[in-house]
């Protein structure tokens, strides 16, 4: 959390309550992400199906593995949206909450991709190649 903003540093308390005094010239230099400022975080993860597939079987499969990982937000709720469609498959990012206190966000990208694959299995559902492509972001 920024405290002061003086002529020569920026002045911050980290979550720790520790303060930290930042040179001007290495904060407009050096813009960094702060992950806790809200209260979840986004994570998302991409995946692509053949064109063929049922995709509203697949977003019930899939919203329903990822809302059941523990450290998965219930609101706001998991989404599957197409994307795209190239080279006969569809293109769909996965997108799921998660508290902003967690420390490390791979744990639980680890457990919804972990629970997607084993849901998308059971379904008999099959993905195209690349299979998962993970990006995170703190904002819709």
């Amino acid at each position: 959390m920024v405290v002061q903003i003086g002529s020569r540093s920026t002045v911050l308390r980290q979550h720790d309550g520790v303060l930290v005094h930042i040179s001007n010239n290495q904060v407009l230099g050096n813009p960094f992400e702060v992950y806790s400022s809200m209260e979840h975080r986004r994570s998302s993860f991409e995946i692509r199906v053949p064109a063929s597939t049922d995709l509203d079987a697949l977003s019930t499969t899939v919203t329903g593995a990822v809302g059941a990982v523990s450290d998965v937000a219930d609101q706001p709720a998991p989404s599957v949206q197409a994307i795209g469609v190239a080279d006969n498959s569809v293109q769909l990012p996965v997108s799921y909450w998660f508290s902003a206190t967690i420390e490390s966000s791979s744990g639980v990208n680890d457990g919804a991709i972990r629970a997607t694959m084993a849901a998308l299995r059971d379904a008999g559902i099959e993905l195209t190649v690349p299979d998962v492509e993970v990006t995170t972001s703190s904002s819709d």
